[in-house]
């Protein structure tokens, strides 16, 4: 069964003119645990509102968008955030973490919804020491490297052990020798937790560690 699957979605907005802006014309993708994808595209081209989508952050005009089997077409905004939450992770270009929380801390906020959950911590923390920084998940984002808060970021969102993660630009704020660190990371924790994992990019070197790329060209998702 796929973990994320698109059918033929489309995204178009209304402007004050007349005709529709479609940024997305008729988007299929198929992704099964353990996949790594990644989409590539020019600045505008569509390729964050393809990722709001999968991740439920947006909805399609038409098409359908399918997790672990379920069609979300009917869901509402509430079960969707549940949603989110529960099941899927997400890496930004900026890290987001809150500057008066631990890096612990931060990676713990997403298990509070719903009262919390007993085996957490342990999870947080083992995460922490598999990307090196289980020494420093005492100390708050201003005293840790940009690839430091990155690296956070990543585990915060693997916390609740997502069958699929969202990365959006994750390497665009750092150096080319963080970046390409925390693109082997990416890999290594996918490979090992068998998510299903989807990456939009500038970058053609982040593109090409992943199993399958597409290009994002007017609207369409070309291999």
């Amino acid at each position: 069964m796929s973990v994320i699957e698109l059918d033929e979605v489309t995204k178009r907005y209304p402007r004050a003119e007349g005709s529709d802006l479609v940024v997305l014309k008729g988007v299929s993708l198929r992704m099964v645990a353990g996949d790594c994808v990644a989409v590539t595209g020019p600045s505008g081209c569509g390729k964050s509102t393809l990722l709001n989508i999968a991740g439920t952050l947006d909805r399609p005009s038409s098409g359908r968008v399918l997790l672990d089997g379920e069609d979300l077409a009917a869901a509402d905004d509430r079960s969707l955030a549940g949603i989110r939450n529960r099941r899927i992770g997400f890496v930004f270009q900026l890290h987001h973490l809150l500057p008066q929380c631990t890096a612990l801390e931060n990676v713990l906020i997403p298990t509070l919804p719903g009262g919390g959950d007993a085996d957490a911590v342990t999870r947080a923390e083992h995460l922490l020491e598999r990307v090196g920084l289980a020494d420093r998940r005492h100390e708050r984002p201003a005293r840790l490297s940009g690839g430091e808060c990155q690296r956070v970021a990543v585990v915060r969102a693997l916390v609740n052990e997502p069958s699929l993660l969202l990365a959006d630009e994750p390497t665009g704020s750092l150096d080319s020798d963080t970046a390409a660190e925390l693109v082997n990371l990416l890999v290594e924790l996918n490979r090992d937790a068998q998510m299903a994992m989807l990456v939009v990019t500038h970058s053609e070197a982040v593109a090409e560690r992943m199993d399958r790329h597409y290009r994002l060209d007017h609207g369409r998702l070309r291999p």
